[in-house]
């Protein structure tokens, strides 16, 4: 399906409120290039890898939704998300929950739900990291005694 740029504007303005709620990031942030921050970088690339696969905007076009954007930045964001998606299991996950909640234009009272969802599985995913960084530096103790 293509879709008409009035179409598009407000898919992306919807995106962009979403994206901004799930990542805790400035929506005029996230439109714009300048930033280098983790969280508007990660909601960026959310943002054009779904204009680009979902709603068919060219490389070229990206920059009538996004400032300071050119084709060659397009095609690189929508490379790494491309391979997020296939080897990150977290961002596969976070990017279903967004395109259900974006596809589905579910209410504000759901969007907090998702937005709290989310937020749990962040912060048991952060604890089970500083975990597994625990056990690899016991591990390598042990390795470094044991010779």
């Amino acid at each position: 399906m293509i879709y008409h740029s009035k179409n598009v504007d407000n898919i992306k303005d919807l995106a962009v409120s979403i994206l901004s709620e799930m990542f805790n990031a400035k929506e005029h942030l996230i439109l714009d290039m300048k930033s280098r921050k983790h969280n508007i970088i990660y909601a960026k690339r959310f943002l054009i890898y779904y204009l680009h696969k979902a709603l068919h905007v060219k490389h070229l076009h990206m920059n009538k939704y996004i400032k300071n954007i050119d084709h060659s930045t397009s095609v690189y964001h929508v490379k790494k998300f491309t391979e997020l998606l296939e080897f990150d299991k977290e961002t596969k996950r976070d990017y279903t929950i967004f395109v259900n909640h974006l596809e589905n234009n579910t209410n504000v009272e759901n969007l907090d739900l998702l937005i709290s969802e989310l937020k749990y599985l962040r912060m048991k995913s952060e604890i089970l990291l500083d975990k597994f960084e625990k056990i690899e530096l016991d591990a390598e103790k042990l390795r470094k005694h044991n010779i």
